[in-house]
């Protein structure tokens, strides 16, 4: 089975120099996208304790944005979900962790835990994402959930 789901996601983003980045990326699970950016995402409602987790980490130079509302989440679930996946992207999906690169010709950033497979594109590009998953993957009867 296969699901298919809009999550929602707190994303913090973190511009600062590459030593304060691999601190972000290691005291807050953050992922390092640049050598000089770092993404923190979290449930809904986190962005100011992810904030908070790193602001002794960063100098004074860092720039630290809540982009939440710049990102949109869709998330593939169940057994079939790397299968779906790789109907849609070229990437190779870690067991747990996260590739950045192309996803159904979308710039996407892709984050595996457990057996989801989250993808995050512009939210401008949500609902062309949501067409191209349903369109590449239709043969695997996706059931569309609602969060």
């Amino acid at each position: 089975m296969l699901e298919l789901r809009a999550t929602a996601f707190d994303v913090v983003i973190v511009h600062a120099g590459a030593h304060a980045c691999d601190a972000v990326a290691a005291i807050a699970s953050g992922l390092r996208v640049a050598p000089d950016e770092v993404m923190l995402i979290g449930q809904p409602g986190a962005a100011l304790e992810l904030a908070a987790r790193i602001a002794g980490v960063v100098d004074a130079h860092a720039v630290v944005l809540d982009e939440t509302d710049g990102w949109a989440t869709w998330s593939l679930r169940g057994e079939d979900a790397r299968l779906a996946f790789s109907y849609l992207s070229p990437l190779e999906l870690p067991e747990e962790g996260f590739v950045q690169g192309e996803v159904a010709h979308l710039p996407a950033k892709v984050l595996v835990r457990g057996d989801a497979v989250h993808i995050l594109v512009p939210s401008m590009l949500s609902h062309e994402l949501r067409h191209r998953l349903l369109d590449r993957c239709g043969h695997l009867a996706p059931v569309e959930a609602s969060s």
